[in-house]
């Protein structure tokens, strides 16, 4: 008998722990009023949101406190835009530049942020062609970055490497499929991984993807994988247009 309750309080104390760790707790608002199409980032142990529509803040939220603070701004507006960690700094570029630019033009510079300063640095500019919700991910000390659209017949397949300790760029392997814009990005262990979001089809406008690509670095080679199972989906969700 006392083994028997011994097995059901452990049985109730896991069933309990996995419930507590499995749920969702309401944090502090971010304090800007205008996010649309921000991007986002964490840098150790806080987390970062900054551009968006009509906006240059940045916002750093330190879970320990619940607390947002504010840092220095992005140097231009940017909305559908992108980031990346690599090591202990961000670096975010593409995307809508200041409205006031009619070519978008600053959409192609490329910026490093040092949490341990609250600094921005301007680095090489991205030498690809001009196109935004691009698609990002890191593999050890390099930051990897392509497709996306122009929503012109610009080829958007291509990806491109930077290394932050020499600030170059260089060309990789194109993705071999046509350009994902809206899509998702990310790494596990020394591979990349980038799939769903949105392809721009001639006839038939946007439409929603579900095929999920592997990029190896070590050999400069992407390969198709199993496609996402929960079917066509854009910035992590379904509720925009296309198919």
């Amino acid at each position: 008998m006392k083994r028997n309750c011994l097995s059901y309080l452990l049985l109730l104390l896991i069933a309990t722990t996995g419930a507590a760790q499995d749920s969702w707790t309401r944090k502090a608002d971010l304090p800007s009023s205008s996010s649309s199409t921000s991007i986002a980032f964490a840098v150790k142990d806080k987390g970062y949101v900054s551009g968006g529509v009509g906006t240059q803040a940045l916002w750093e939220f330190d879970p320990a406190t619940n607390i947002w603070t504010q840092k220095a701004n992005l140097p231009s507006t940017r909305q559908d835009g992108t980031a990346m960690v690599i090591g202990d700094k961000a670096y975010a570029s593409m995307g809508s530049a200041d409205t006031t630019d009619p070519n978008n033009l600053g959409g192609m510079a490329w910026w490093e942020y040092n949490p341990a300063t609250n600094a921005w640095t301007q680095k090489n500019d991205f030498p690809g062609i001009y196109h935004i919700d691009v698609v990002t991910f890191t593999i050890g000390a390099r930051g990897y970055l392509g497709t996306g659209t122009n929503f012109a017949s610009d080829d958007t397949r291509g990806f491109w490497e930077y290394n932050p300790a020499t600030d170059t760029w260089t060309p990789k392997a194109i993705l071999p499929a046509a350009g994902h814009w809206s899509a998702a990005g990310f790494s596990i262990g020394n591979k990349g991984y980038l799939g769903t979001g949105f392809i721009d089809d001639r006839l038939l406008g946007s439409l929603k993807v579900k095929d999920f690509y592997e990029y190896d670095p070590a050999t400069d080679v992407w390969t198709r994988k199993s496609d996402f199972p929960g079917g066509g989906k854009v910035r992590g969700d379904s509720v925009f247009g296309g198919r």
